[in-house]
């Protein structure tokens, strides 16, 4: 075969011959249609990885916001059933605590010069926004109140006179150093051969504020008649010991806030309950609650007397109750009342004390459970056919289920409690005059 070169700088038309090829150098002929595309060849393998993401362009500023209007609101569904209650919340706590304090003194003091001394109470009974502290002296006379309120004050001092002749003791309260105007009790005093006992007691009610100091202050108007605020004590540590039952204080000393109107706290809101169904419809506000503490007013109408033995005590009883819903243990006459609730009780009585001969001696104490509440015994002498009224007032913690009673004992059977009858022939008609009046009220709940 024979090899040829194509000059590839002119037109070339080759013409087959045998086994030759003949080289053409004339002009080149037009360009002949293109022929139909051939098929498509196989695609080539992949090219390399995925090159990265390229960086995020700024975002584009917020077009206008087009026109639209709201759909209504649909119709509200059906209420759920309403929820289970919650459970109840934890009790509030008490209602009323009113201020008040009860304070005596158990030791003597002689009252022997014509200068207003003020009264010494050394001991605390009861009390709560009131207390005791000692005046420039040093001496356990002033009463601090914390509290701005109305108080009810009440005393009974135990006055002995040793001579025979006549004097008077007065006895008023002094507030910040200042004497409370038209507020002074005179007591005649006459001593003797039978050293007659006699006990001092009236009460007052005005405003105290909160930092104030009462005093009471006792006043002897002769120098040379010796008058003693005299206490007795069963343990015989005074100048007469108490043959029986309880000390008698020299002094007693209450003072109580006057607060039956008053309203106590409201408790607190107790834990939510469970979430239920939606809340219901506010129910109407119910009626607004009132404190309903316990108080009591017994009496008796018939006379009472001591069995004169200085070793035997007889309890004292009532007739009825005028008053309250403090009940009695069992039918009248009893000398039983049972205490309703656990709580701080002001107990008042007054007796209508009287001697029939000679000149004796009434003792009356309070018992609680059959024991004698110590410090509490207060003694008056009785001259011959004399009456005389004994008024006395106690703070007493006392518990659910207690039997409160009172206890008299004398030096002889002449010395008695005397009941009165009433007049019906005046107008309007005189009422009787029990031998005994007995007040309880609660004063705390």
């Amino acid at each position: 075969m024979s090899r040829y070169i194509i000059d590839e700088c002119e037109p070339l038309y080759l013409k087959l011959t045998g086994c030759q090829y003949e080289r053409n150098s004339s002009t080149q002929g037009a360009m002949g249609p293109i022929g139909p595309p051939g098929p498509i060849g196989p695609t080539g393998p992949a090219g390399g990885p995925q090159g990265p993401t390229g960086i995020q362009g700024p975002t584009g500023s917020q077009g206008e916001t087009g026109p639209c209007c709201p759909g209504s609101t649909g119709p509200t569904g059906a209420q759920g059933p309403q929820g289970p209650q919650g459970a109840r919340g934890a009790t509030g706590i008490g209602g009323v605590v009113g201020y008040y304090g009860s304070f005596y003194d158990i030791s003597s003091h002689i009252i022997d010069e014509e200068t207003a001394l003020p009264i010494q109470l050394n001991r605390t009974l009861e009390a709560n926004g009131i207390s005791i502290i000692n005046d420039l002296s040093g001496n356990p006379t002033i009463a601090l109140i914390d509290n701005t309120a109305v108080y009810n004050i009440q005393f009974s001092a135990q006055l002995f006179k040793e001579a025979s002749n006549r004097t008077n003791v007065y006895i008023w309260p002094r507030v910040n150093g200042i004497d409370v105007s038209e507020s002074n009790t005179g007591f005649d005093l006459e001593g003797g051969s039978s050293d007659p006992l006699y006990v001092a007691a009236w009460n007052f009610v005005f405003t105290l504020n909160a930092g104030d100091e009462l005093q009471m202050m006792i006043y002897n108007d002769s120098k040379n008649e010796k008058i003693e605020l005299r206490a007795r004590d069963p343990s015989g540590g005074t100048t007469l010991p108490v043959p029986y039952g309880p000390a008698v204080p020299s002094m007693i000393l209450t003072v109580t806030q006057v607060m039956n109107t008053q309203i106590g706290p409201q408790g607190p809101t107790g834990p939510a309950g469970p979430a239920g169904g939606p809340q219901g419809p506010t129910g109407p506000a119910g009626a607004t609650g009132v404190l309903n503490p316990y108080y009591a007013s017994f009496y008796s109408s018939t006379n009472q007397t001591p069995t004169g033995l200085l070793v035997t005590p007889v309890p004292i009883t009532y007739s009825a109750r005028s008053i309250g819903n403090i009940n009695p243990v069992g039918a009248y006459p009893t000398s039983q009342i049972s205490i309703p609730s656990t709580s701080v009780y002001k107990l008042l009585f007054s007796a209508q004390c009287d001697s029939t001969n000679q000149s004796h001696y009434l003792e009356i104490w309070p018992v609680v459970n059959g024991i004698s509440v110590p410090d509490t015994n207060t003694r008056i002498r009785i001259p011959a056919d004399t009456e005389t009224c004994l008024t006395v007032e106690y703070f007493l913690q006392l518990n659910t289920g207690d039997i409160f009673q009172l206890y008299m004992r004398g030096d002889n059977t002449n010395a008695r409690l005397l009941a009165v009858p009433a007049v019906l022939t005046t107008t309007p008609v005189t009422p009787a005059i029990p031998s005994i009046i007995l007040d309880i009220s609660q004063i705390t709940l």
